[in-house]
């Protein structure tokens, strides 16, 4: 199942945030910038940023690469 959502959705304690994405995801958190991150199952596969081009990707079974 594939769920789409801002940090709320990592409040639950269920959810795995990569490092690398977490740090990303973090530092535009602190820009005052809007995190969105997309979850498969237990793991954020993605965080991004509405609008804008460039996102913080994974790919099942992988580390996170930024596009």
């Amino acid at each position: 199942m594939l769920r789409v959502g801002g940090p709320r959705l990592l409040e639950s304690g269920r959810v795995q945030v990569p490092e690398e994405r977490s740090r990303l995801a973090h530092r535009w958190g602190e820009q005052g910038q809007t995190v969105v991150y997309l979850v498969e199952e237990d793991r954020a596969q993605a965080a991004f940023r509405p609008g804008r081009r460039d996102a913080a990707v994974g790919h099942l079974g992988g580390d996170a690469h930024r596009r």
